[in-house]
């Protein structure tokens, strides 16, 4: 052992520097006067010599309490400086002790640092302690206990060095400290002993002091044998004692033979080398000690006792003095054999002399004597008030005991009288007036028979008092190490009397809290103290051995509580974890952050305890409230988590501190008043583990023995103590570690194959019951704990804040806007008024902050998602963007997490908000200059009322703008759709003046128009909003009758404006009063000619209205005729024969505003006036009236609602018309539309009530009952699947359709069809709709003057470019339909004509474009037929008999986020459409004319020949009919650089079929599409959409299959195989499976073939991966010949991602990830919730920083643009130059702007820019031809396309910026986070030279581009990382791609740039001169290294424009040669 160097350590000084006091007399100054003191004192006693500098050598407890005591004494009773310069005390320490942060190290003056290990190693190694002491020069060695404390050769070495030691003289240590020869002593002295293996042994002192050999061997043990014959002797229960051992170790008691062999090798590995004795376990008795201290002049007093019969294991446990159990005299006799034993052989130092007393008989027994000071020698402190510590060092200098003032006060000498002799022998101290109680704090398990622990201390809380006081080995962030004593802490007590002493001990340790990993007794000491035994003195030695095997004494507590409390801890440690964890994450800015925190605030969990298991759901409703959930039960609990880590509960109105630390073996949990409870951890029964820290001794059994349950099978060396182990259940072990093997506690120690595995005890789950005692507290007080989470308001915030709400987001709205106002209007008092503006104005202020708490977070996101950024890119977005503020980000993503719960809770407040009364503004007061004003008074009440309204106004305006904000959320995000359609209706309710202003504005223009006959008319043009049906409506009762009656009229006119009633047309009224008008008119339906050619009698409808004021006036007037007392005009009362009516009642009052709120009271409503008109229906008939519309006003801004009875239904409701408008069905087609589809019965609310001047309705429809037997075979799962959103829109505008002029009427026209798709934009908000097609109907009833040709064609144009226009909003919104509906004719002539025009997708072709003219029936106006706008002849509508299979695929496309593969090829033509009007842009009309062709697309698709050859298809096949996932076309694209066209090969998976798997035939197909395209030199173009190769299961064998399971009962043991029964076998065709018979089983399955089996057709299996092969060479052989380019859309799997790879060029649609497996697959295989979204494999943030993808799209109508830019650049076949275009700029412009010396954009230089006073500043290329691709990888080098003058060129340019790349963090590995590189400008590093090389590769293969690159290097990076990162293999890629370059390369070095070294060499022209060339401009350098040096030196001044005119003319020069 290397021996140790003295170390002053900075960690010494750290902790001196916290306690500051005096050192070592730094100077001789300050050592002078504190030496002189000491000297001084020791010379005035009679002493010999002063001992100043000592070494404590012990640690823990011993060393802590010597410096403390000996300082005090210093200080309070010598009078000795300050006492802290007295004495300088050097303490050693080793690693484990430093490391656990030991107190006594910071108490040292100065340490030494010893070796490690066990204590042979540093305290107990007398060599080492010499040696120190030596070397620092220590005057003295205090040994404390334990250690080298009784080892003789300690003093006996340091008397060599001269060395003073404080304790007896090593001769009479040997004797004394040995329990043996201390044995033979007493008895020779004649002290009384109890029967020992030593039993009549006397001998007198050797000359050396020992007691002779023969003698001592004579008592001593040496092995089994001779223990087990001494035991027979003395008879058990005996003893084994080790007399070197004590603290406990070393020492065991057996009962019988069995346990005294067990126990013999114990007590030999505790204390080894020990000599071993036995003495009779006396029972009944008292431990007795006996405090000796004796001095260097033979004097030996005894100083009182102490009672330490509490002991557990032999070790002590509390220790009390005086004690009180002997009788005064008897202790007296102990006392003085004591000393007489002790003054005989000249004992020097503090000792004691240990007895067994037997109350019963008054006897006592010596036990031993130990020669040292002892643990609990402060109890003989307290209540002799003499310091041990101290008295130890004056005797040792030499001070006698009688001259020392303690000792001379506890004989009652008084202080005056100094040094009168004191014969100890005969004189009695003062008896102690005081009691002391002590208590061990220890490391042990009182849970597990105080077992020892070890373990970190996080902290120790406890306050010393007068009548307590307390010291500990360790504090806060300390720990126990396995090599140190159980005991760190002593706690003393006082008081007059015992019981006053053990009530203080019981208050001290309620109020000591211990923190950390180690268990302590303190709660289990307390029930003790508390038991009536101990109370009443009533113990012996074996009285807490006997609790502890009777588990008599254990914590009181509730079972309910502990469980409770326990779910609690880990609730908030799980939430802890969680958000620990999230901000790690977010700081590592690792993936998939949402995914982690969506459902983070919900956890289940189990707690078992006494055999039950307890199954909680926590939901954490706040940052500090839970509701745990528990067998039915509910708890709401509050959690404050203190700086210490404890928590503070509330339940109801009880508080409780707890604290709760996970262990090994479970939860221990500490509740303050209750003490500390384990929950153990559920362990395999079959698993044997340790129960502590510590070190294998031995097995006890053998390997693969068998055990009985409770067997000791190992024993543990802990803490210096030897534990054995127990097995915990019956079978044959098998060790895992082997002896010597350091374990934790938990650690798995053996296995056991279980005897009896079902014997084994399983935990019942609770079921009822649960009751904490705080609800049954709760329960019985009077008033109830306050609601949990707060108000309502701020329930709704916390749930806004991504918490789990408390409530339903209903209920939560419902309690924070109580629907309980009163109208405004009908309030009748001013208090009334007041309440509901206060109502008003609190639930405003509650909305305004729910809205901003959920803006606050949602603005984040939604203008990320608007961009088109993903989850997770969004999420990274944010991270970017507040990456210093992890918590706020972390916040964010908890609230965005529970979007839809927010959503909802936001949709739900909306919902209230519409019922608010709408603000009114206060009316100005018009002050009368002239007039004299009276004063102003305003009563407090007022002015309160004005603040109120002041604020109100406010709080409208702000959540009028919350409510904007909120309707432009992106409704691409689908968890905004509730709160989008809501805040959008808000909106529209909201603009303009509230609805009392808008009442009262047209009140008012009605009464001032009376004398107006037009106004009725001109009103019912009025906007919705200031003249609508409710406003109109609300008048009818109003007590003007000029108001009433125009209101009327204007409500006629309105309604039937498209019905033949213009201003010309007569009205007439009858008014009776206020709600009695009547009205009749005359009507015709659209469409229905007014000419002379008409029907006569039968064109012309009557029409009627009724106003009635209630139910009883309608009654009465069915009661009358129903003439309404107008006559008909022409004829007298009699109804023209055949003529047809409509009656209108107008139903106002109290029962029609019930009726019209909807629910039973409108259905009863309605089933009573049903009844009413069939009673009357004869006088229906009577008057004409064939159908009855009911009106009932609702009485607010809401609008009338309708129901319509026909004679047809015997007067029935035509349900389909409920709450149309009179005309609504007939100018919306609802009765056609009812037939052709399955409508819903409630409809969609429109966001608009009007729009262009007309109606808007918004249907949902599903398809009839045999439409959908018919698509069955391929509909999805999803519920919404197959239905439409129908939006139908009348409009009254004059739009003035010209085919002279486009931009008036196409403007105006598409305005109404954008209005309309915004109808389908909110209609599809609601979760009904969400999935749903988007169909538009637009019927314009103005008549229009053209011929039916020419408004188709004007239609058709308009109808192109809009869905060009708007591709992406209608394709995001599915929309397959747009139908127009024009009258033609004029206003002399009427109606000619009905065209209807229709734009459908539903056959599968993209907006194709269909006319017709439409007849319909005079009598309805319903469509009769369609006739073909060309021939004439009867013809079918498009929707007339829909393809249900085809429209179940294109939602089965739709739902897979991608298109139909058909409607692609539309797409294409609407891109070519956009692309062409593009390029017209800027150009003069006669360069185009004749260039745009009408048909800009032609596909041909292509069919494979049986297994041979693909041809091109002779007719056009129905969408829909391949069989096969694949489809393929050849198109003739008509693009502005080949206006006559020029063919593309498109490839395309059809996701419909088998989910777009590759089979065999799909492979042969694709392969065969590939090459056609090869040999034909043409662009391939792929659109990928699938899940990889195909694999499925042999179906026909899956019901056949039968198992034999290994245990038929039990089938979790597993099975033995699968078989076939023999008839099942028989069955299959010959091949299916190889299977093995068996007789009397069947056929046991060996393999799985197929053959012959329906299911196998086309591949399921490994035949899948040959053809996936297959085409995976072809599309790398494709990439070499011709242009490959692939589009991904949906998503694409496995062999389809590699297909995107090999075909090179990538375009991805934002929600289309490329994957090679799935990552619900991926997280299976990892066994954990790893990945939570494909975008986290393939999606976008992974595949654009990685190069796979070129360009990113947001949608396939931006794909297909896409597409169709890429291939502008490209030739028309591989063997052709691109071709040019004309240029918008002139060849000879000049390039204006010029780069800069300092870093800058290099897309300026390219494409140009925008300067700061808005001038465009022309760059390098033609404006708008630049194409960036690539931009998101290798971002030092910017590559793409662009056009020089109209010719195509490839660009590569250098960023001069400094860029970041980022690596993402592995969401698989927890310790990964995101790696962010910072790439300097100017330089290639290993992606960028990756980058260039592919850039060159893809422009020279299958493009056949000229190349221009912009040379601005200044190198290669050549660090080590980008080394390894193969920056020098790309590198060596760029000129292997020049190389093979066949097209024009021009290297160019623009100004201020410049060309080094490595960069220069892999774009030298030599490289490939026959096609490079370089130039330089003037203001460029070039050189090898860093130093620049200018090139080109006789250069003239070249300009920077004349480069490009050179460049454009060698372009030029190259085509014309190609060409």
């Amino acid at each position: 052992m290397p021996s140790p160097c003295p170390v002053k350590s900075q960690a010494f000084d750290m902790m001196r520097a916290l306690t500051p006091r005096p050192n070592v007399a730094s100077s001789q100054g300050d050592q002078g006067p504190c030496e002189d003191a000491l000297t001084d004192y020791v010379a005035n006693r009679g002493g010999s010599k002063p001992l100043q500098r000592i070494l404590i050598a012990s640690n823990g407890m011993a060393a802590a309490k010597a410096m403390i005591s000996l300082r005090q004494w210093a200080h309070m009773e010598a009078g000795l400086s300050s006492g802290v310069a007295t004495f300088h005390f050097v303490a050693m320490a080793t690693r484990e002790d430093l490391d656990a942060n030991a107190d006594y190290v910071r108490l040292a003056d100065s340490f030494v640092e010893v070796p490690a290990g066990k204590n042979v190693n540093n305290y107990a190694n007398v060599d080492l302690i010499c040696k120190i002491a030596k070397s620092e020069a220590v005057q003295a060695v205090w040994p404390g206990w334990g250690h080298a404390s009784e080892n003789p050769a300690l003093p006996s070495k340091l008397k060599e060095l001269g060395i003073a030691f404080i304790g007896p003289t090593s001769s009479v240590m040997s004797v004394l400290g040995d329990k043996i020869a201390a044995g033979i002593l007493a008895q020779t002295a004649g002290v009384p002993s109890i029967p020992w293996s030593g039993d009549g042994l006397k001998a007198e002192l050797t000359a050396e002091g020992t007691i002779p050999a023969e003698t001592f061997k004579k008592a001593l043990l040496s092995n089994v044998a001779e223990a087990a014959l001494c035991a027979e002797r003395i008879g058990y229960p005996v003893v084994l004692k080790a007399s070197e051992g004590g603290g406990g170790k070393g020492i065991r008691m057996s009962a019988s033979r069995a346990e005294l062999e067990q126990h013999f090798p114990q007590v030999q590995g505790e204390v080894p080398g020990s000599p071993i004795f036995m003495m009779q376990l006396c029972t009944g008795a008292r431990h007795i000690e006996v405090q000796i201290v004796g001095d260097q002049h033979g004097k030996v007093l005894a100083l009182s006792g102490r009672d330490c019969s509490t002991q557990r294991r032999f070790q002590k446990i509390f220790e009390e003095g005086p004690p009180v159990i002997v009788p005064k005299d008897k202790f007296k006799e102990m006392e003085r054999a004591a000393q007489r034993l002790t003054q005989n052989i000249g004992y020097i130092g503090a000792g004691t002399v240990e007895y067994l007393y037997d109350a019963k008989t008054n006897k006592f027994y010596f036990l031993e004597l130990n020669p040292r000071l002892q643990v609990e020698h402060p109890v003989t402190e307290a209540i002799t008030q003499v310091n041990l510590p101290a008295t130890q060092i004056q005797i040792a200098m030499g001070i006698p005991l009688h001259r020392m003032p303690q000792i001379r006060r506890f004989y009652g000498k008084a202080d005056s009288d100094k040094d009168s002799p004191i014969d100890f022998m005969v004189e009695d101290y003062v008896y102690p007036k005081i009691h002391c109680m002590a208590a061990r704090i220890t490391a042990e398990n009182p849970d597990d028979g105080f077992k020892p622990t070890s373990g970190k201390i996080e902290r120790i809380k406890f306050q010393s008092s007068v009548a307590c006081w307390g010291y500990f080995s360790v504090w806060t962030h300390a720990a126990i190490h396995e090599y140190a004593d159980s005991q760190f802490g002593h706690l003393f007590a006082r008081g007059e009397n015992r019981d006053e002493a053990r009530k203080t001990l019981v208050l001290a340790l309620q109020n000591l809290e211990i923190v950390g990993e180690i268990r302590n007794p303190v709660d289990y000491l307390v029930e003790l103290l508390g038991t009536k035994a101990f109370a009443q003195n009533d113990i012996d030695t074996s009285w807490l051995d006997g609790l502890i095997k009777a588990k008599s004494v254990k914590v009181k507590y509730d079972k309910f509580d502990v469980v409770f409390y326990a779910a609690v801890v880990r609730a908030v440690r799980a939430a802890e974890a969680h958000h620990a964890e999230m901000l790690d994450s977010v700081a590592k800015r690792r993936v998939g952050l949402l995914g982690k925190t969506r459902g983070a605030q919900r956890q289940e969990m189990e707690i078992a305890f006494e055999g039950k298991k307890y199954s909680f759901l926590v939901e954490r409703a706040g940052p500090d409230l839970y509701v745990l959930s528990v067998a039915g039960s509910s708890i709401a609990a509050k959690v404050r988590v203190q700086p210490d880590t404890s928590l503070l509960v509330t339940v109801g109105q009880t508080v409780m501190k707890i604290s709760g630390s996970e262990e090994p073996l479970g939860l221990r949990l500490r509740i303050q008043g209750v003490g500390t409870v384990l929950l153990p951890t559920l362990f395999d029964p079959s698993e044997l583990r340790s129960e502590f820290n510590g070190k294998i001794i031995r097995y006890l059994q053998a390997d693969g023995a068998v055990v009985q349950e409770g067997e000791l099978y190992v024993e543990l060396e802990a803490m210096k103590m030897i534990m054995p182990l127990k097995a915990t259940a019956t079978g044959k072990i098998h060790f895992c570690k082997g002896p010597g093997s350091v374990v934790i506690a938990g650690e798995l120690l053996a296995t056991m194959v279980l005897a009896d595995p079902a014997g084994v005890q399983k935990l019942e789950p609770f079921t009822r019951g649960f009751e904490l005692a705080a609800h049954a507290a709760a329960a019985a007080a009077s008033s109830p704990p306050p609601p949990a989470g707060g108000d309502a308001l701020a329930r709704a915030l916390l749930a806004l804040d991504g918490f789990v709400p408390l409530a339903s987001p209903k209920e939560l709205a419902a309690a924070l806007f109580p629907s309980t106002f009163v109208s405004f209007e009908f309030s009748s008092t001013p208090g009334e008024h007041d309440s509901v503006e206060a109502q008003v104005g609190a639930q405003l202020e509650a909305a305004k902050q729910v809205l901003e708490s959920y803006l606050r977070v949602e603005r984040r996101f939604a203008a990320l998602r608007a961009e088109g950024l993903g989850e997770d890119l969004a999420v990274a977005s944010l991270i970017e963007d507040s990456k210093d503020d992890a918590g706020a980000v972390a916040a964010l993503l908890q609230a965005h997490s529970q979007l839809a719960a927010r959503s909802e809770l936001v949709a739900a407040s909306l919902e209230a908000l519409l019922q608010l009364p709408a603000h009114s503004t206060p009316t100005a007061v018009v002050e009368d200059d002239d007039k004299e004003q009276p004063p102003l008074k305003l009563t407090r009440a007022e002015s309160r009322r004005m603040l109120q309204s002041v604020r109100e106004e406010g709080n409208w305006k702000l959540v009028a703008e919350q409510l904007r904000e909120l309707s432009e959320l992106p409704a691409s995000c689908s968890g905004y759709s509730e709160v989008l359609l809501l805040a959008r209706r808000l909106c529209q309710r909201l603009e303009g003046q509230p609805w009392p202003s808008r009442q009262q504005a047209l009140k008012v223009a009605l009464a001032e128009r009376t004398k107006d006959e037009d106004a009725a008319n001109k009103i019912s043009n009025w906007p919705a909003h200031t003249g609508g049906c409710n406003l109109l409506v609300s008048l009818l009762g109003d007590e003007s009758k000029e108001v009433r009656g125009k209101a009327l009229e204007a409500f006629v006119r309105r309604s039937y404006r498209a019905f033949g009633v213009s201003k010309d047309s007569k009205i007439r009224l009858a008014d009776s009063g206020p709600a009695q008008l009547g009205a009749r008119w005359s009507f015709r339906h659209p469409g229905v000619s007014s000419g002379v050619g008409s029907s006569k009698g039968t064109s012309t409808w009557q029409g009627f209205a009724k106003v009635v004021p209630d139910m009883e006036g309608l009654k009465a007037f069915l009661a009358t005729d129903l003439c309404l007392g107008l006559e008909l005009e022409g004829s007298n009362k009699q109804v023209a024969a055949g003529a047809l009516g409509r009656l209108h009642l107008f139903l106002l009052g109290e029962t029609s505003a019930a009726a019209a709120v909807g629910g039973a009271a409108l259905d009863a409503l309605l089933s009573e006036v049903h009844s009413l008109l069939r009673a009357v229906e004869a006088k229906l008939r009577a008057v004409g009236a064939c159908e009855v519309v009911l009106v009932l006003p609702r009485g607010s801004c809401d609008e009338p609602r309708f129901a319509c009875f026909a004679q047809r239904l015997s007067w029935s409701e035509v349900r389909t018309f409920r709450d149309l408008g009179p005309t609504t069905p007939c100018l919306l087609e609802v009765a056609s539309l009812a037939e052709a589809l399955q409508l819903e019965v409630a409809r969609l609310a429109p966001v608009a009530a009007e729009a262009g001047s007309g109606v808007v309705e918004v249907f949902l429809a599903s398809p009839l009952v045999s439409q959908l037997q018919e698509a069955a075979q391929v509909r999805g799962r999803n519920p919404k699947a197959g239905k439409t959103v129908l939006v139908r829109i009348a409009s009254h505008s004059r739009l003035r359709f010209s085919v002279q002029e486009s931009g008036g009427w196409a403007a105006r026209l598409e305005a109404l069809l954008l209005s309309a798709v915004h109808e389908l934009e909110c209609a599809r908000l609601s979760p009904q709709a969400r999935a749903a097609d988007g169909q538009l109907f637009l019927h314009l009833t103005a008549l229009v003057n053209l011929q039916p040709a020419e408004l188709y064609a004007l239609l058709e144009g308009f109808i192109v470019e809009f869905a060009a226009r708007h591709g992406a909003l209608l394709q995001q919104l599915w929309v397959d339909e747009i139908t127009l509906k024009v009258r033609l004719g004029n206003e002399t002539q009427g109606c000619e004509a009905i065209l209807r025009f229709t734009a459908s997708s539903v056959d599968g072709q993209y907006m194709k474009c269909v006319g017709l003219l439409e007849e319909v029936d005079p009598v309805t106006g319903a469509p009769a037929r369609w006739l073909d706008l060309a021939t004439g002849a009867a013809s079918e509508l498009p929707m007339a008999a829909p393809d249900a299979k085809l429209q179940a695929k294109r939602a089965a496309a739709r739902r897979a986020g991608s298109t139909y593969a058909p409607e692609f090829l539309g797409l294409l033509e609407a891109g070519l459409v956009k692309q062409w009007a593009s390029f017209s842009r800027g150009r003069p009309q006669e360069e185009l004319l004749g260039a745009i062709s009408k048909e800009l697309l032609r596909a041909t698709e292509l069919l494979l020949d049986g297994e041979s050859e693909l041809r091109e298809a002779s007719e056009v096949r129905k969408p829909g009919a391949n069989d096969i996932g694949m489809l393929a076309w050849r198109c003739v694209l008509k693009t502005p650089e080949y206006p006559t066209g020029r063919s593309v090969v498109l490839i395309a998976n059809d996701v419909t079929h088998q989910a777009g798997s590759f089979g065999v035939a799909e492979d042969v197909f694709f392969q065969k599409a590939s090459e056609y395209a090869r040999k034909r030199g043409l662009p391939r173009i792929y659109v990928a959409c699938n899940s990889g190769a195909r694999v499925g299961l042999v179906e026909e064998l899956m019901p056949k299959l039968r198992v034999k399971w290994t245990e038929p009962s039990d089938p979790s043991k597993g099975f033995d195989y699968l078989y076939l029964s023999e008839e099942d076998y028989a069955s299959l065709p010959a091949g299916a499976v190889l299977a093995k018979h068996i007789p009397g089983v069947g056929f046991i399955l060996e393999a799985v073939v197929g053959t012959g089996l329906a299911s196998v057709a086309g591949g399921i299996g490994v035949e899948n991966l040959q053809g996936s092969g297959l085409i995976a060479g072809e599309t790398s052989r494709a990439y070499n010949e011709i242009f490959t380019l692939s589009y991904v859309t949906g998503r694409s799997v496995g062999i389809g991602a590699y297909l995107n790879r090999l075909g090179q060029r990538t375009i991805q649609c934002v929600d289309g990830p490329m994957v090679l497996t799935g990552y619900s697959a991926l997280n299976k295989l990892l066994g954990q919730e790893v990945y939570s979204s494909q975008d986290q494999l393939g999606g976008p943030q992974i595949m654009v920083p990685n190069g796979v993808t070129h360009q990113l799209v947001a949608s396939d109508s931006e794909g297909a643009e896409a597409i169709l830019r890429w291939l502008s650049f490209v030739p028309r076949d591989s063997w052709s130059a691109p071709a040019c275009t004309l240029p918008l700029d002139p060849p000879s412009r000049p390039v204006e702007f010029v780069p800069t010396k300092q870093p800058y954009d290099p897309r300026h230089m390219l494409a140009g820019t925008t300067a700061a006073d808005g001038a465009w500043v022309g760059g390098f290329f033609d404006r708008g031809s630049f194409q960036e691709y690539l931009a998101g990888w290798g971002r030092s080098v910017v590559v793409g396309r662009a056009r020089l003058g109209g010719v195509p060129m490839g660009v590569i340019a250098v960023e001069t910026r400094n860029v970041e790349r980022r690596i993402p963090a592995d969401p698989g590995n927890p310790e990964s986070r995101e790696i962010v590189e910072s790439q300097a400008g100017q330089v290639w590093f290993p992606d960028s030279a990756f980058k260039t090389a592919t850039a060159i590769r893809d422009f020279n293969r299958g493009e056949n581009l000229p190349l221009m690159i912009f040379a601005n290097w200044r190198g290669f990076s050549g660090g080590t990382r980008d080394m390894y990162s193969e920056v020098l293999k790309f590198g060596a890629q760029i000129v292997d791609a020049l190389v093979e370059y066949k097209h024009p390369v021009f290297i160019y070095i623009p100004p201020g740039g410049e060309l080094r070294g490595g960069s220069w060499v892999v774009v030298d022209p030599t490289i490939n001169p026959d096609v490079m060339e370089m130039y330089a401009d003037v203001e460029s350098r070039g050189g090898i290294l860093s130093a620049p040096t200018t090139m080109f030196q006789n250069m003239k001044t070249y300009t920077y424009m004349y480069i490009y005119i050179y460049l454009y003319l060698h372009i030029c020069m190259y085509i014309a040669k190609h060409h």
